[in-house]
């Protein structure tokens, strides 16, 4: 009775480790674009700082909360397997390209940082969801 689950089907055995490989791969995937978001959410917080005591009554303001919270609401759905990653992911590009574009205009020392690291986090979210998309 033993010898049927010892001697494993090679077949079934190389599938699983191609399924753990792909698994293994899209986390990699995953980790890596949460550590772009990661980087813009902190480059906002910087340029929020910077900003300082007018920070609620600067135009960019807006701009910063809201790729903040789409970045973070992005980051989540991801962790979560979430089937509205894809909707997430487009407000997401939508806000930091937002900020992204106002940020150009600021006088802040951080704010071309901040551009800058919310491009990079649209070129990612674009890439990741443009494979998604084709599987």
């Amino acid at each position: 009775m033993l010898t049927k689950y010892i001697s494993a089907k090679p077949a079934h055995a190389a599938k699983s480790a191609a399924e753990i490989s792909k698994r293994t791969q899209n986390l990699a995937q995953i980790y890596s674009t949460l550590q772009f978001l990661e980087r813009c959410v902190s480059a906002c917080e910087v340029l929020a700082d910077e900003l300082g005591p007018e920070t609620y009554t600067h135009p960019l303001h807006e701009h910063i909360n809201e790729c903040i919270v789409a970045c973070e609401q992005l980051s989540g759905a991801m962790v979560r397997q979430s089937r509205f990653c894809i909707q997430y992911a487009e407000v997401c590009t939508a806000a930091c390209a937002n900020l992204a574009d106002e940020c150009v205009h600021a006088e802040a020392v951080t704010a071309l940082r901040c551009a800058e690291l919310c491009g990079d986090a649209i070129d990612m979210i674009r890439d990741d969801f443009a494979i998604a998309v084709s599987n």
